[in-house]
């Protein structure tokens, strides 16, 4: 099963820059108190945003964001919805990037925990 997942995230990132590469200007990354957004390439974004956890304290959480020709897919959702929200609020202004789809890796909050904010925008 996790094969699979593998092998379909990879064909959804392939299929990006597959059309050819618009390279986003971006003055610097972003960083608040729940979100960090960090470039790796140029169309490929950490996003870093944290989960509070009774046995370890607050842990930082990892995703990505993926944008081209306009379009961006996230992978894994801040652990809350509120960060999910401030996630696509600035892939929408700060990329201008309509976000199409949101791929959960894993179960746990911290890929999934804000999933309603994505379904709320029928993402």
């Amino acid at each position: 099963m996790n094969s699979i997942r593998s092998i379909v995230i990879f064909l959804m990132l392939s299929g990006c820059f597959s059309f050819g590469c618009n390279t986003i200007k971006l003055a610097e990354n972003y960083n608040s108190q729940t979100l960090k957004v960090e470039r790796l390439s140029d169309n490929t974004f950490n996003h870093i945003s944290y989960l509070e956890t009774d046995t370890y304290g607050k842990v930082a959480c990892n995703g990505m964001v993926v944008a081209n020709n306009g379009e961006a897919i996230i992978v894994d959702t801040p652990p809350d919805d509120a960060s999910s929200e401030e996630l696509i609020n600035w892939v929408e202004q700060e990329l201008k990037c309509e976000v199409k789809a949101v791929v959960g890796t894993h179960f746990h909050d911290d890929c999934l925990g804000g999933l309603e904010a994505f379904h709320n925008r029928n993402i």
